[in-house]
């Protein structure tokens, strides 16, 4: 008696009867030990989804655990996954190279290898020209020395400026005028003055408002309305006057 082979199989994962050349003709890996029972559609997207959600190192067989190699995926994923995975896995083969180096402008896909006994830290792209620092893993700091931008950017200058803040606030102020005339009249003016010597009637040198150091007082008022328009704890207040 003649045993004829079925025409139709069920695929374990979208559970429809296919016929058999819908089915993949060999195992996702080499490794897989079980039936394939997964349609070539559904294997397809499998693997879309694996490198999409687990990334492109955690493609395993949709009916075991087995990892698919770069072989594999290439065999069975669509064109479009099988680009993106390639990608993936090329740009992970590159960045454990200690001597490679990706270009950081964001507009370029470009890497180079560079000489392992390289002590330059300045590395042009071959691809787009773009400058990066591989010591500091950014863009090129133009004008300055590896060392300068260390210093620049560490604690030693920012302590520096913190004292030199410090100095600035305890030696001038801020002028209170505002600018009377031009483009820019009625606004604050906001420039810092320093007081080396002589009285404290102020003129500022940007805004030319006049006023007094002690107090701050307007001396165009002072002068229509007289000392009683300082404050009241200034020395040129008249009740301060002997």
């Amino acid at each position: 008696m003649t045993v004829e082979a079925p025409t139709t199989k069920t695929c374990t994962t979208c559970l429809d009867e296919l016929r058999p050349f819908e089915f993949p003709l060999v195992l996702p890996t080499s490794k897989c030990k079980h039936r394939n029972q997964t349609c070539s559609i559904c294997l397809q997207k499998w693997i879309a989804s694996c490198l999409e959600d687990k990334g492109w190192d955690h493609i395993t067989c949709p009916e075991c655990t087995v990892t698919l190699e770069h072989s594999d995926v290439r065999a069975f994923a669509s064109v479009e996954t099988f680009q993106k995975y390639d990608t993936l896995s090329l740009r992970a083969t590159l960045s454990a190279n200690p001597n490679f180096h990706w270009c950081l402008s964001p507009t370029c896909t470009s890497g180079q290898l560079l000489p392992s006994a390289s002590k330059r830290t300045l590395m042009r792209c071959q691809a787009c020209s773009f400058k990066t620092c591989i010591k500091h893993q950014r863009q090129w700091h133009h004008g300055e020395t590896c060392e300068e931008y260390d210093y620049r950017t560490g604690p030693a200058k920012k302590r520096e400026d913190e004292k030199s803040l410090k100095i600035i606030e305890e030696t001038t102020k801020v002028c209170p005028g505002t600018y009377g005339v031009g483009a820019r009249k009625g606004q604050r003016c906001g420039w810092r003055i320093e007081k080396n010597d002589g009285c404290d009637h102020m003129t500022c040198s940007k805004c030319k408002s006049q006023y007094c150091w002690l107090c701050f007082a307007d001396y165009n008022v002072i002068r229509k309305k007289g000392n009683g328009f300082h404050t009241t704890a200034c020395k040129y207040h008249t009740k301060n006057i002997r």
